[in-house]
């Protein structure tokens, strides 16, 4: 047995049928995803190799700019982090050349892979595409892979599970509801769930008389460019307004804190789902940015990043997102940072120009002291001699 979080679909209490596919329609539920996938998957990745002191950056391989014939790098980590999102997990099948080094990469359904546990190995079973269902163990026409072959990343697992816990099973309720309240709107608005008042007359009127009427003061009464004409009834005919019931009117209150809901999930602040809530993000957008990066979009980068680096590069190497590009400041926050960074000789012209994404210098690796120390230190002091103290410094001990 999978799980019910494997391949299962259940009706929820509010009547709707949640799977990954249905909670898309939900816009929440795809705003929160595609902000995720979309970010991530366009950041720049990088290779580091460890060194003394330190680690340099080295040559990307070719499988990580072009993972596979059909594919840009864009497109394979979007799928990567959309399976992560909606399944809370990712399955890579990794196609390795005669020395054993990956050569392409492709992206698997994740509802076609389940891991499984046997004699204290971690193996596969790829059913090619066909979803699995609860009762499954090995479906006709499966295939077993090695963990050679799979590289997988799992979201939020409980302890002694090998498959991670599916953020759409986990808030199947909430988005159940949600699924429900849009299409109560639909309906509400589209078919008409309530009317908007009453004709009566005092003298009794056959079903095609009264149909005549409906369809007469409808005809003079219904759209935008007629909402305001003059109403006019005769027989001694007289309207009644009907007011919206309350809990009729509450669903858009209803649907706001649906949002939030989801938002709460994929840990994406208010203020990007719905307008009319405020920020509590910090003063500024560089600050929002900053709390984005932190609570949001790093924990799926680590998780990535980690799986990647361990299973794919040799030992002493790494790739990393470059998070650097969205949380760049403004030019002249940006530029007096770097002064600082090369003054204080922690960054040299080239990684500075690297950040400003600017070709290196010859030279420009080395860490140069700075000349006129006493410019930075003492801002308004004159320039201190290189053999010798400061030009004003009898001045100074005579004060």
């Amino acid at each position: 047995m999978w799980g019910d979080s494997f391949g299962a679909s259940r009706l929820t209490a509010s009547g709707a049928r949640v799977t990954q596919d249905s909670a898309l329609r939900m816009i929440a539920v795809h705003f929160c995803v595609s902000l995720i996938a979309d970010v991530i998957s366009t950041l720049p990745t990088e290779v580091y190799r460890l060194v003394a002191g330190g680690q340099v950056q080295i040559k990307s391989p070719i499988w990580l700019d072009e993972p596979n014939p059909e594919m840009t790098a864009v497109d394979f980590w979007h799928r990567v982090l959309v399976s992560l999102l909606l399944d809370g997990n990712a399955f890579v099948f990794i196609v390795r050349g005669p020395n054993g080094q990956p050569v392409s990469l492709i992206p698997l359904e994740p509802s076609s892979v389940q891991p499984y546990r046997y004699n204290g190995q971690i193996s596969y079973v790829f059913a090619g595409g066909l979803p699995f269902t609860p009762d499954d163990l090995f479906p006709v026409g499966s295939q077993i892979l090695s963990r050679n072959e799979i590289l997988h990343i799992s979201a939020f697992t409980r302890p002694g599970d090998l498959r991670g816990l599916s953020p759409i099973e986990v808030a199947r309720e909430a988005i159940g509801l949600g699924l429900t309240l849009e299409d109560y709107a639909a309906r509400f608005f589209g078919q008409g769930a309530t009317v908007s008042g009453v004709i009566q007359s005092p003298v009794p009127m056959n079903a095609d008389q009264a149909k005549v009427m409906a369809r007469a003061f409808a005809d003079h009464h219904s759209g935008g460019r007629k909402a305001h004409l003059p109403m006019i009834l005769t027989n001694g005919s007289t309207w009644q307004q009907i007011t919206v019931p309350n809990d009729q009117a509450q669903f858009l209150d209803s649907r706001r804190f649906s949002k939030t809901e989801i938002g709460n999930l994929y840990r994406i602040p208010g203020y990007l789902l719905d307008p009319q809530v405020s920020s509590t993000w910090g003063s500024g957008v560089e600050e929002q940015n900053r709390m984005l990066v932190d609570i949001t979009l790093q924990p799926w980068v680590v998780r990535v990043e980690r799986a990647f680096s361990l299973r794919l590069f040799p030992r002493g190497q790494n790739m990393r997102f470059n998070l650097d590009a969205l949380l760049r400041g403004r030019t002249l926050d940006r530029y007096q940072a770097h002064s600082i960074g090369l003054t204080s000789q922690f960054l040299t012209v080239n990684e500075v120009r690297s950040i400003e994404d600017l070709p290196p210098l010859p030279g420009g690796d080395d860490v140069v002291k700075p000349k006129e120390p006493s410019l930075v230190l003492r801002p308004g002091k004159p320039p201190a001699d290189e053999d010798g103290p400061p030009a004003d410094a009898t001045t100074e001990e005579s004060e």
